[in-house]
């Protein structure tokens, strides 16, 4: 027979506020058990989970096929949370850095998906030069960045890891004039600034490396 105190306890943790785990350095995503870190997801419900575990989660609820158990009705443009099952509406932002693929009722479409962050990309052209982009976005590396800026900047890391000493003599010894000639030659494109042109003809050109091409 249960005793009085354990059904006042059990009755004190069934009607009790559902709080958020946490620890000394922030919330803890209820399915890791870690910092939901960078691109983390806050539900309406409070509960803070890693996009990638929130991620799977959903992506598990949209094949019924694997959850034949599962009767809650959750409607397409919705998100369940795994931990209290409260259902919100609003998809998953879109995190290519994390998940490439665009997956209606998961991160698609765009105009479903909840409000994450701001691409903060100072602009350096045009009608709008030195304003912020303002586009929707998502964290990388600490910023806020839309899909385009991101992509910029991962071909700029890629570039920066490929630049070498032979990159350097190419770039020393050549105008941005005489390396547009030089793609030009070849039916490269010759737009983009110096050290795009150079690496291009890197690229292009096996003999750099032993500076016969570099002059």
């Amino acid at each position: 027979m249960t005793a009085p105190a354990d059904l006042a306890l059990f009755k004190s943790l069934l009607e009790g506020p559902d709080e958020e785990e946490t620890n000394d350095k922030g919330p803890i995503c209820p399915i890791t058990c870690a910092p939901p870190g960078e691109n983390g997801i806050r539900l309406p419900c409070g509960h803070h989970f890693s996009y990638n575990a929130i991620f799977s989660e959903t992506l598990s609820l949209r094949a019924t096929s694997s959850r034949p158990y599962d009767t809650d009705y959750v409607p397409r443009y919705h998100v369940r949370c795994p931990y209290c099952r409260a259902v919100s509406p609003g998809l998953l932002p879109y995190v290519p850095s994390l998940h490439a693929e665009r997956i209606s009722g998961v991160n698609s479409p765009q105009r479903r998906c909840r409000a994450h962050v701001i691409c903060t990309h100072a602009l350096v052209k045009g009608a709008r030069k030195g304003e912020t982009c303002g586009k929707v976005g998502f964290l990388w590396n600490g910023r806020a960045l839309c899909v385009h800026h991101w992509k910029n900047e991962v071909r700029k890391e890629k570039d920066r890891a490929a630049w070498s000493a032979a990159h350097d003599r190419l770039a020393q010894s050549n105008t941005v004039a005489s390396l547009r000639a030089k793609l030009k030659e070849q039916g490269l494109p010759v737009y983009g600034t110096k050290n795009t042109l150079v690496l291009r003809l890197c690229a292009q050109t096996q003999s750099v490396p032993n500076g016969t091409d570099s002059s």
